[in-house]
């Protein structure tokens, strides 16, 4: 029981990591797309200071973002013990934080015009635009910065090659299984 315990705990941590380790290469795409606007003035120590602040705004969306994927994984349910459970976490895993990391690569782009970083206001602020408007400004936007929508492509490629499940124990259905 501990042993299929154990696992999950270790499984689910590499696969936090690895959702870390996107987030800070979508905060270093930010710097480099918005390098004229803070490279004049970063030294090394400021920088580090920006990413450890910016590594706790992350756990919140992480945990937030990843609430489901944590409580699927560490809840004692008889029927996730299968490989196929875990195919279908894969696919949300990876689709879910591929969705929230290019949200956060859409804030490369938009800083730029606005000085600050997306927030629901934004979805008033293009409220008055028509369809297709909008649709052409994404569609220029998106081939001006296809280096991040190969970015995105590819984190999506590494969260879901390098996701980890857990080893499947046979389950045994005793209320001891549910009485970790």
């Amino acid at each position: 029981m501990k042993k299929e315990l154990f696992a999950n705990v270790l499984t689910l941590i590499w696969n936090l990591v690895l959702v870390y380790v996107c987030y800070t290469l979508c905060r270093l795409a930010f710097l480099f797309v918005n390098w004229d606007t803070f490279g004049g003035h970063l030294t090394w120590k400021y920088a580090i200071g920006l990413f450890g602040a910016g590594m706790i705004f992350d756990t919140s969306a992480i945990l937030y973002s990843n609430a489901l994927f944590i409580l699927l994984f560490l809840f004692p349910l008889h029927w996730k013990e299968t490989p196929m459970f875990y195919k279908i976490v894969r696919w949300a895993f990876a689709v879910v934080n591929t969705f929230f990391l290019i949200t956060n690569l859409i804030d490369c782009v938009y800083f730029r015009f606005t000085g600050r970083r997306t927030t629901m206001s934004v979805l008033q602020e293009f409220s008055h635009e028509g369809e297709g408007k909008l649709t052409s400004i994404f569609l220029d936007e998106f081939v001006s910065y296809w280096y991040l929508v190969l970015l995105a492509a590819a984190l999506f490629y590494v969260l879901y090659r390098l996701y980890r499940a857990p080893k499947v124990f046979p389950v045994k259905r005793k209320p001891a299984y549910y009485a970790l």
